[in-house]
């Protein structure tokens, strides 16, 4: 038996090159992306307050994307591998017909499965070691390369997964009959009517579920968690999707058949034919558009769509041209107008338990005209539950808060929304440079400039306190144009620099994320090709056979490519509303849905363009190669002779 796995192990090569790339990129992802992972583990040690809790959601959200990575992999090395299996479909009657049972013969691809690890892993590493390094150095990591307990789990997974893979596809491979696979009889049975009904019967009840839980969510809960929780049970649409998917394209085909004979279209009526002959193949290929495609523009749209909320709210709340801060404290002028600048004090305060937090004055005047500010109740969580997030209060409105900040004895502090841990009434002792100020907490409001997060107080209060009357470091200018030369080591920015600013830091750190979005859309477009190129067994019997009857290398380029085109079009709506729906949920979870709700969603249409022009040129790539190569002279007669 080891000499007959050494021989299965030298044959196949052509076949096995995926394999190996298989193998080499999953140790490759896993290992780095686990890498980065525990390296974001190990920096929020340093962190603290709001810094470490966006830190551990990032982590989070990493591991959810390297959990939904390594299922999108296994998939694809399953369906290699059960490609291989089946290109040697001859070998494995030949040897089950002479009494090798079907656990010998699943031994024996996992002997094959092993003898490939060693050059695969170590590929797999050397290149890991070589992309972390380089990530490491380019974000200041403290880790420059991938640790050893991080390789030992790598592998742990990588092998477990293959593992699991071969004996899954083992078992099911031994449930086929060899008497009916050469009689022709192993072949898949269509879906029959009272499965397809079953089938769409429980899509049926998924969505009715789905929609009342939404319903009954939005009307027991508080605003904001019963969005929250009807945004994450949409997801349950995926599940909707997978069982109605059988009943809705045997539907679809039926009707497009139809139109086919009405319109007298051959070439579209054989392309159907021939799809649904290989309906299995077609429904990996539509469940592998949908999934990866939905993944990819959701994690892409979803940081998007935060940076957008953060240019937005940024945009509109904000109505000074230009703010200068200085460094040392400047003696306040009476010459500027009060309706053109307002002169203030800024200190980067600390609270007690080391966190650092900007602290300006502000009195009614301010927030009359220069900035606008949206009222978030404080809870532990950092917003009050009860609040209506879809229309959130004006703080300009309040007029006893105006009122309030114009009082040298108003002890009240607002706070950013993420500066969670104090509820309304609880007090906030603050160090400034050396003088302890005493805040009661009045409540919390949404970031305007997502760049640095601000806590507001009365400038009265604060003056008093810190026994600076008449005295400035921070001036807001309505108009750009006039603003004073300060002195060297001010701090000079536009309301266009801290939109900018607010934009690209609405969502720190993301490039963790982002880098794995683009391997998932590497992976999508790397398993369209294999699924294809698995598949080139079938296709070369499948020309043979259209070249035999006499069809031309044009008609057989117009079939395959509305094979390509039916393949991507009944996974256009569900992937746009899957994108949305993932992108919902996922931002809602992340952050207050009230940052949303003057900019939306950024569901971009291009993104999708792109992504579907992708895979089609992908598609009909690999398909023009497999034509040009079998449509050459006499390949037909060999091939069916065969």
């Amino acid at each position: 038996m080891k000499k007959m796995g050494k021989m299965l192990c030298a044959s196949s090569r052509k076949e096995k090159l995926l394999l190996y790339f298989s193998y080499i990129l999953n140790f490759f992802l896993i290992a780095t992306i686990i890498m980065i992972v525990y390296a974001l583990r190990m920096g929020t040690r340093e962190l603290s307050g709001s810094d470490a809790d966006q830190a551990d959601m990032m982590s989070s959200a990493m591991i959810l994307v390297v959990l939904i990575i390594i299922v999108f992999f296994l998939w694809l090395i399953a369906m290699e591998l059960k490609g291989l299996y089946d290109s040697r479909a001859r070998f494995n009657w030949n040897v089950r017909l002479m009494g090798f049972p079907n656990r010998k013969l699943t031994v024996l691809y996992l002997m094959e499965l092993l003898y490939m690890q060693p050059v695969s892993i170590g590929a797999g590493l050397a290149l890991g070691e070589i992309v972390y390094h380089a990530y490491a150095l380019r974000t200041g990591e403290s880790l420059l390369w991938i640790r050893p307990q991080v390789i030992a789990g790598a592998l742990a997974l990588h092998l477990g997964m293959l593992l699991a893979t071969v004996f899954l596809i083992g078992a099911k491979q031994g449930k086929r009959s060899v008497i009916s696979e050469l009689r022709g009889s192993g072949k898949q049975k269509k879906k029959r009517l009272p499965g397809l009904v079953i089938q769409g019967a429980v899509a049926l009840g998924v969505f009715l579920t789905v929609h009342f839980c939404c319903v009954g969510f939005q009307s027991m809960l508080d605003p904001v968690n019963g969005l929250i929780a009807c945004q994450a049970i949409k997801l349950l649409y995926y599940v909707v999707i997978i069982f109605a998917f059988d009943p809705a394209m045997c539907l679809a085909f039926k009707i497009a058949e139809g139109i086919g004979k009405l319109t007298g279209a051959y070439h579209f009526q054989l392309a159907l034919k021939l799809q649904e002959s290989f309906w299995g193949r077609f429904k990996i290929m539509c469940f592998l558009f949908l999934f990866s495609g939905s993944l990819f523009c959701g994690l892409y749209s979803l940081y998007a769509s935060a940076r957008l909320a953060g240019g937005s709210l940024a945009e509109q709340n904000i109505h000074y041209q230009s703010y200068v801060f200085s460094e040392k404290l400047l003696e306040r002028t009476d010459s500027q107008a009060a309706d053109t600048a307002f002169q203030t004090l800024r200190y980067r305060a600390l609270d007690g338990d080391g966190n650092r937090i900007w602290v300006t004055g502000i009195d009614g005047a301010y927030l009359r005209s220069f900035e606008t500010l949206f009222e978030v109740p404080l809870t532990e969580e950092g917003y009050d539950s009860q609040a209506d997030v879809l229309d959130p209060e004006n703080l300009a409105d309040d007029s006893y808060l105006v009122k309030a900040l114009d009082d040298a004895d108003f002890d009240g502090i607002i706070l950013p929304e993420d500066f969670g841990g104090l509820r309304e009434g609880d007090i906030l002792t603050l160090d400034f440079d050396g003088t302890d100020v005493s805040f009661r907490a009045y409540t919390g409001s949404l970031g305007n400039d997502w760049g640095r997060a601000d806590a507001y107080v009365s400038l009265a209060y604060l003056e008093k306190q810190l026994g600076l009357e008449d005295c400035c470091n921070l001036t807001f200018y309505l108009e750009n144009a006039g603003a004073p030369k300060q002195e060297e080591g001010a701090l000079i920015q536009t309301k266009e620099e801290i939109c900018r600013e607010s934009y690209t830091q609405a969502v720190k750190s993301t490039e963790n994320i982002e880098l794995v979005v683009w391997m998932i859309l590497i992976c999508s477009i790397m398993a369209v090709g294999t699924c294809l190129v698995m598949s080139c067994s079938d296709n070369r019997a499948l020309l043979a056979c259209l070249q035999g009857m006499g069809t031309g290398r044009r008609a057989l380029v117009k079939i395959f490519a509305i094979q390509a085109v039916w393949n991507i079009l009944w996974v256009v709506l569900p992937v746009i509303g899957m994108t949305t729906v993932f992108t919902k949920a996922l931002a809602y979870a992340t952050l207050n849905p009230s940052n949303y709700a003057i900019s939306g969603f950024d569901i971009s249409p291009v993104r999708f363009g792109l992504l579907f022009a992708v895979w089609f040129a992908i598609y009909m790539a690999v398909q023009l190669f497999l034509i040009g190569k079998e449509t050459k002279q006499g390949r037909c007669v060999e091939l069916l002779r065969k």
